[in-house]
Formats: structure tokens, C-alpha cells, sequence
């Protein structure tokens, strides 16, 4: 999912998250919504995790997510692309309430000087804090490196 990052430097900001974990493994940011921006964010998830053919991939109603291009990514490495029902909100409650956060922790209080700056603040929050530092109820308060490594161990999953 996209979503606007600071409007003085037109900086948009995407995420590939796991719905399970909550962790972000994918990411990038761009002054345009295009098609490039979700190439960018999907495949560093795919480079990162390299997940088994048949994983779901949620996507929203966008055009650059119903792309030849982008389609083509996901049939080639084995993902089933599902999108949002026409005006089902809750399909995005989770990139939703990551972006929320974000803006909470360090978008809304800084104004950036410049696009480098955005992605430097941004990338710091979500691999340093995000998904290694800021513990979640709903993973018995653990953060999304710790709940996977968690299970892992346990053989609760694959």
C-alpha cells in the first residue's frame, strides 16, 4: 500500500508487510504512485524472504498494483495476487495502521529537507525500531524479528 509521506518534497512511501508477523520486508520511496514504486518495494520483499510459490500476495484497488509489469513479477515467482473488494476498507487496516504509526513516530513531527532525508529517517524507523525494537500486543508483545524467530524455534511455522 502507498501512502503519502510529507507533501513539501511530494515523497510517497510504499510497503510489502506481512500480514502474519507485522514485519515490513520490502519497502521504497518515490515522488510518483507508479508502477516502478511497487516493482521497487516487491521485489526487495522477494530478495529478502525468496517465498515459497503460492504465498498470498494483498494488494489495494490501484493501477499500479493491476499492472502488466507488476502481475507478471508476481505470476513468475509463484505468488497469487488477491486484491481489495471495491470499497472494503479493512483489506488495508494492517499497511494502514503501519502508516498511521509511522507518521506518528517521526513523519508527522519532522519536516524533511530534502528526499534524502525522508528516506534515511524512514529506512532507520522501520528496520531499526519497527521491526527489530517496538513490541506488539498482538504478537504477545514481542516485535516482528523476535515473534518469527519465536516460532521458528517452537516449529509453529515453516
Amino acid at each position: 500500500m502507498a501512502n503519502f509521506i510529507d507533501r513539501k518534497i511530494a515523497e510517497y512511501g510504499l510497503l510489502e508487510v506481512l500480514l502474519y508477523s507485522r514485519h515490513v520486508v520490502g519497502g521504497s520511496m518515490s515522488s510518483r504512485i507508479d508502477t516502478a514504486l511497487t516493482l521497487s518495494a516487491l521485489h526487495m520483499a522477494i530478495i529478502q524472504r525468496q517465498p515459497d510459490a503460492g504465498l498470498r500476495h494483498h494488494c489495494d484497488r490501484g493501477s499500479q498494483y493491476a499492472a502488466h509489469d507488476y502481475r507478471a513479477v508476481l505470476e513468475k515467482h509463484g505468488r497469487v495476487a488477491a486484491m481489495s473488494g471495491q470499497e472494503d476498507g479493512w483489506d488495508n487496516a494492517v499497511a494502514e495502521s503501519f502508516f498511521a504509526t509511522l507518521k506518528g513516530a517521526c513523519v508527522g513531527r519532522d519536516k524533511f529537507r530534502s528526499r534524502n532525508e525522508a528516506k534515511a529517517i524512514v529506512f532507520d524507523y522501520v528496520e531499526v525500531l519497527y521491526n527489530r525494537q517496538r513490541a506488539r500486543s498482538y504478537m504477545r508483545y514481542d516485535m516482528p524479528s523476535g515473534y518469527e524467530q519465536h516460532d521458528i524455534e517452537h516449529h509453529l511455522v515453516a
